[in-house]
């Protein structure tokens, strides 16, 4: 089992059946995930979207498949707030990062390895929230997503419904 951090848990489900999932680490940027000081947060509900190119570097190609969808991107090649600003500039609701593998440990050893994502200067302009997770964590939503694809994942379009928070 993963143990409980400072962040968010995930939520996944496929048809009617939910299972809790993985927890993870929010940003330093940007509302955070799990509480506020003011006023509680409540989760984040929508599809999962992996995004194209996956590291979320530059503008997304899939933009089109991202509206009120949750963003999932791979850790590397830019900044945090960057892949964020995409993610919220091709209109998506939240961004979750796998991070880099950590080889040699085990999930729960992973988990610790986690930390709160570093502001390049710029994430007070960022508007949505987000959340680091571990590569195997990762691995799981990544495979849910290579087995579907939106327009035949069922009748309403889903492919992996998470909730963030």
């Amino acid at each position: 089992a993963i143990p409980r951090q400072k962040g968010a848990e995930l939520g996944k489900s496929r048809g009617t059946q939910p299972e809790v999932g993985p927890s993870g680490v929010d940003a330093l940027f940007q509302p955070p995930i799990l509480t506020s000081l003011v006023v509680p947060l409540t989760a984040i509900k929508g599809e999962m979207v992996m995004a194209e190119p996956s590291d979320g570097c530059v503008p997304f190609h899939n933009s089109q498949h991202m509206d009120q969808r949750i963003a999932l991107m791979l850790r590397g090649g830019c900044s945090f707030v960057a892949k964020v600003r995409n993610a919220e500039s091709a209109g998506a609701q939240a961004a979750v990062i796998v991070n880099h593998r950590a080889m040699g440990l085990d999930e729960e050893d992973q988990a610790r390895t986690l930390f709160m994502m570093a502001d390049d200067g710029s994430g007070n302009l960022v508007g949505i929230r987000s959340l680091l997770i571990t590569s195997t964590d990762g691995d799981v939503f990544r495979a849910a997503l290579q087995n579907c694809s939106l327009p035949e994942a069922d009748p309403a379009g889903k492919c992996l419904r998470v909730a963030v928070g």
